[in-house]
C-alpha cells in the first residue's frame, strides 16, 4: 500500500512533469468587493465558449456596477480543448491582470477559437505556419534580439501542435520565453503547479466535476438552483432581485467611519458589538442558526456592519432598537448625530 501511495506522489516526476504545490495559487479574481458585498456569487466561465463570451462583455460589468454585488470570477480548464491552454495564460501574470487578459481572450475568440476548429488539416495548418512565420521575416531591419525571437518562435510552434492558434494568438500579447514557460513545446497535458491549480475545488454535480457553463455557485462551490436564476444564468435583473433580497446595502468603509466617530464623541467607553452579544442573549436570538438557515445567505451577521445594513430582517430591526436605547442613556451624547449614523 506505501508503495503505491510512493508511485502516487512520484509519477509527476517520472514522467519529467512539474509536481503540484501544497498550497495552490489563487485563481480566481472577486470583483467589486472595495465596500464589502451584501452578497456574493462566483462565476464560472469557459475561455472557449461563445455564450460566456458573451456573458463576459455584456452582463458582468452591468452587475458588477451595484454596490454590494460581490463576483468571484473563475475559469473552467477542462470542458473544451483550448481551455486549459486559455486559462493558463490568463492567471500567467497574476490576479492583478487576469481580467484584462481574460477580456483580450474573450473580445478575440474568433482569432483563435474559430480558426482552430475550421483549420484542423495538417496541410492547412502548415500552411497558416509558413504564412505567419514569413510575415515575422518580412519586417526589416531587424536586430540580434529580433531575429532571435524569430528563431525562437521557428523552433517553438509546429503545425500539428492543438494549441497552435492559441500560441499564435497570444505572440501578440506575450514574449517567447513567457509562452514556453507556461506552455512548453510538445506537451499537449501541461501539468504544471498553475494548471494544478486550476482544478481544484471545481464545482460538483452529482459527484462530478460541472461539465457546463457558465455556472453559478455559493462560495462554498454548490450550484445555485436554476430556479433562482434566470434559465440557469445570473442576469443583471437576478441580481438586482438578489440585492433586493439581502436588504439596504450599506458601504463598508462609510460604516466603519461612522462607528468610529460615534464612539469617539462618547464620554464613557460603551462597545456596540458587545451591547448587541448582550441584546441577543436576553432576546434568546441564535443568530448562527439564523444565519446558516438559508444556505444561499452570503451575509455574515458576526460582522457589525451586517447587523446593521440587514435591516430588513426580524433579527436586524430588534438590534437596531437597542442600538437607540444605548443612544438614549448615553449621559450628555449628541443623540440626533447618532440617530443620523443608523438612518445612512
Amino acid at each position: 500500500m506505501r508503495f503505491i501511495i510512493l508511485i502516487i506522489i512520484l509519477f509527476p516526476f517520472l514522467w519529467g512533469r512539474v509536481a503540484p504545490i501544497q498550497q495552490p495559487l489563487v485563481t480566481y479574481i472577486t470583483l467589486n468587493a472595495q465596500k464589502g458585498c451584501s452578497v456574493h456569487v462566483a462565476a464560472w466561465l469557459s475561455p472557449s465558449c461563445t455564450h460566456c463570451a458573451e456573458y463576459f462583455s455584456a452582463d458582468i460589468s452591468k452587475i458588477t456596477a451595484m454596490p454590494g454585488f460581490c463576483l468571484d470570477l473563475h475559469f473552467f480548464p477542462h470542458l473544451y480543448l483550448l481551455d486549459k491552454p486559455v486559462s493558463i495564460l490568463i492567471w500567467s501574470q497574476g490576479s492583478d491582470n487576469a481580467y484584462k487578459i481574460a477580456e483580450m481572450f474573450f473580445k478575440n475568440q474568433s482569432k483563435w477559437l474559430d480558426i482552430s476548429a475550421s483549420r484542423e488539416k495538417q496541410k492547412d495548418r502548415e500552411e497558416d505556419l509558413q504564412s505567419y512565420i514569413k510575415d515575422l521575416e518580412s519586417d526589416t531591419p531587424k536586430s540580434a534580439e529580433e531575429s532571435e525571437k524569430i528563431r525562437k518562435i521557428k523552433n517553438y510552434l509546429v503545425a500539428n501542435d492543438p494549441f497552435l492558434y492559441v500560441k499564435m494568438f497570444a505572440l501578440n500579447y506575450f514574449s517567447i520565453d513567457h509562452l514556453e514557460h507556461y506552455l512548453p513545446k510538445g506537451d499537449v497535458d501541461l501539468i504544471s503547479t498553475l494548471s494544478m491549480s486550476l482544478v481544484k475545488d471545481l464545482p460538483r454535480r452529482d459527484g462530478a466535476a460541472v461539465n457546463f457553463s457558465p455556472a453559478f455557485t455559493n462560495l462554498d462551490g454548490q450550484l445555485i438552483p436554476d430556479g433562482k436564476l434566470s434559465h440557469g444564468i445570473l442576469t443583471p435583473s437576478v441580481a438586482e432581485d438578489m440585492l433586493k433580497a439581502a436588504g439596504q446595502f450599506f458601504p463598508k468603509a462609510e460604516v466603519t467611519k461612522s462607528k468610529k466617530k460615534f464612539a469617539t464623541k462618547s464620554k464613557k467607553e460603551i462597545k456596540i458589538d458587545d451591547e448587541i452579544q448582550y441584546a441577543d442573549d436576553d432576546l434568546g436570538e441564535d443568530t448562527e442558526a439564523e444565519k446558516y438557515d438559508d444556505p444561499e445567505n452570503d451575509m455574515d451577521l458576526e460582522d457589525t456592519n451586517q447587523y446593521i445594513a440587514d435591516q430588513t430582517t426580524e433579527h436586524s430591526k430588534k438590534i437596531e432598537k437597542i442600538l437607540d436605547k444605548v443612544a438614549e442613556d448615553m449621559a450628555n451624547e449628541d443623540s440626533e448625530s447618532y440617530q443620523h449614523i443608523l438612518s445612512n
